[in-house]
């Protein structure tokens, strides 16, 4: 990992989009999306920040559990489910929390390798019917 690839995921953990990063870093905009699509490294950084910070965002949440399951069960009795199930939902108590994706580089370097290895061999198929087409 670069210093500008750190200084990168920083400004997308920010809220910042992929133009705002590559504009504020001077770097080019597809070269992010290529780190972000191709770089083993970068995508396991990346992963594991958003992960440190979901986990840190749901003890936050965690600590007002309470009061939103007290505040649904009011709402139940009142008919207004809205922001209660919002918070839950934000929580991963509604639906079980899903993960962001692999913080393993290894783990991700192979299923990048696995994807190269298909798209060359749908190529070499298209090549081959190509070869039968008059």
């Amino acid at each position: 990992m670069t210093a500008k690839q750190e200084r990168v995921i920083g400004l997308l953990l920010a809220g910042k989009s992929v133009v705002e990063a590559a504009k504020l870093t001077k770097i080019g905009r597809s070269t992010i999306q290529r780190w972000k699509r191709e770089d083993a490294d970068f995508i396991a950084a990346l992963n594991t920040a958003r992960s440190e910070r979901q986990r840190a965002h749901i003890c936050e949440l965690e600590a007002m559990v309470s009061a939103a399951i007290a505040n649904v069960r009011g709402a139940i009795e009142g008919g207004d489910l809205k922001t209660s199930l919002m918070l839950l939902n934000k929580i991963g108590l509604l639906d079980g929390g899903e993960p962001l994706g692999p913080t393993n580089a290894e783990d991700i370097r192979d299923e990048l390798e696995r994807a190269e290895l298909l798209r060359a061999e749908r190529q070499k198929s298209v090549e081959l019917a190509q070869m039968f087409v008059w």
